[in-house]
Formats: C-alpha cells, sequence, structure tokens
C-alpha cells in the first residue's frame, strides 16, 4: 500500500544527518515516504489510504482528512482548541492537572464548553500522547489541540488500518474509564489559568531580540533578548524560566 506525505513545504525527497556538534551534512537517506500529490493541488478530505502530515497547522490539516461522521474519541495532552469540532457522544481524554491548567497548556474553559455540548472529558494528569479515533480512521502524531501547536512543526500519522485503529481505540478506552470530569471540577481550574504562564512574545526570530506584549501592574512592555539557539523553551510551565531565563535589556 502507497504511503504518502502531506505538507505545506518543498517534498520530503530525501532525509539529511549533521553532526551533533552542527557541522558539515555528511550523509543523506532516501526519505521513506513518497510525496502526497495532494498537496500540490490542494485536495482535502477524508484519506482512502495512509498518510502523513507534517510541518505546521498539522491538526486542522488532520481535521479534515477523518472521516466528517463518526463518533471521536481522542487522547490529546494538551487542548485550548477545538480542531475536530467535538459535540454529543465523542470522548475526549486530556491532561487538565493543576499545573497543565496554571502553565496554560490547557484552558478549562474550552473544557467546560465541551463538556456542555455533552462530550465526555476525563482527566489523565500523566497524559501525553495524541490519538484520534473517528469512522475507522486513527491519527496517531505529537500535535496537541491548542493555537500553539499551529506554529510548530509537528508530525501525524493518519491511516485506516484496521489493526492500528483497534489496537488504539482499545487503549483509548482503558484511558476514559475514570469517572468523566464535573462541571464543579472544572469552573474551580478556571481561576488558575495561565497564572504561571510564559509571556507571549511577538517579533521576528532574525532580529534577535523580541518584544514582551504580556500584560504588567505597570501597563508598560519590556525588550527581551531571544533565548539561545541551543535552548528549548517550551512555554508550558515556570520550570523552564530557571533553565533557560530571558534576559532583560
Amino acid at each position: 500500500m502507497r504511503t504518502s506525505v502531506d505538507a505545506q513545504e518543498p517534498s520530503l525527497g530525501e532525509l539529511e544527518a549533521s553532526s551533533p556538534s552542527g557541522g558539515q551534512r555528511s550523509k543523506r537517506y532516501p526519505c521513506p515516504v513518497r510525496p502526497d500529490s495532494s498537496a500540490a493541488t490542494g485536495q482535502t478530505g477524508p484519506v482512502s489510504e495512509p498518510r502523513l502530515f507534517v510541518g505546521d497547522k498539522v491538526m486542522e490539516r488532520v481535521a479534515a482528512a477523518l472521516p466528517k461522521r463518526g463518533t471521536t474519541v481522542a487522547a490529546v495532552a494538551y487542548v485550548t482548541r477545538d480542531h475536530l469540532s467535538l459535540g454529543h457522544g465523542d470522548a475526549l481524554a486530556v491532561n487538565a492537572s493543576a499545573s497543565a491548567v496554571r502553565s496554560g497548556a490547557t484552558d478549562p474553559k474550552l473544557l467546560l464548553e465541551l463538556q456542555e455540548r455533552d462530550v465526555i472529558v476525563v482527566n489523565q494528569p500523566m497524559l501525553h500522547a495524541k490519538a484520534v479515533v473517528r469512522g475507522g480512521t486513527v491519527a496517531i502524531g505529537s500535535a496537541n489541540l491548542s493555537e500553539r501547536t499551529s506554529a510548530l512543526q509537528e508530525l501525524m500519522w493518519v491511516t485506516k488500518d484496521p489493526t492500528l485503529v483497534r489496537r488504539t481505540s482499545a487503549w483509548l478506552q482503558r484511558l476514559l474509564v475514570p469517572a468523566p470530569m464535573e462541571r464543579q471540577e472544572l469552573e474551580g481550574l478556571i481561576p488558575l489559568y495561565r497564572l504561571d504562564a510564559l509571556p507571549i512574545r511577538e517579533g521576528r526570530a532574525s532580529s534577535g531580540r523580541w518584544l514582551d506584549t504580556s500584560p504588567r501592574p505597570q501597563g508598560r512592555t519590556r525588550k527581551i533578548r531571544s533565548p539561545p539557539r541551543t535552548c528549548a523553551v517550551s512555554g508550558y510551565g515556570a520550570a523552564n524560566r530557571t533553565t533557560c531565563p530571558p534576559q532583560a535589556t
């Protein structure tokens, strides 16, 4: 069965390997998947064969590739946006722990809205996986249901393989065993939302500086230097501030 790649960037014709120190690339490996013609033609819709989605805005494209009908069962670690248009009878396992909410990774207001749409919402505090099953199709990869993931380089594998659909569905059912979250529980998390979130930065990476536009008590903004290239700032909590703090100018 042919496998295809759907990307908003040039064809992944080959993968290149470089030394860990950032030296000159020394090896080239043939890409194990072939480019998907739908990326060039703009074709969308449910997949009829395995497809690999890579690049940015991956979850938006995955949502378009899933069947339009059928119950959706998903496990997505962090949720701040409903790309899947969840509704009555659907189920979602999510990391709605206090730390995930305080960091801004999961939005309790959205979870409350989903609950009002009769979506079963189950809190799995240790969840980090991302998997969706709908209408005999499964999507597995790295993308969360969030605004932030739309700008990141993500990867999602979408297939109708019956074995993978069945085994993923069984795993999702185990995640949904705990009792669904109560409205009172979600309302109690709302005041915690984004208390520990890192400031939102705007600007151009090439300039070497960013403008921090997050609200401040004095109503001012300040310029900060972007973190070094070797420092990975995830924006998910205060822990990153101690390991990779921005430097004020």
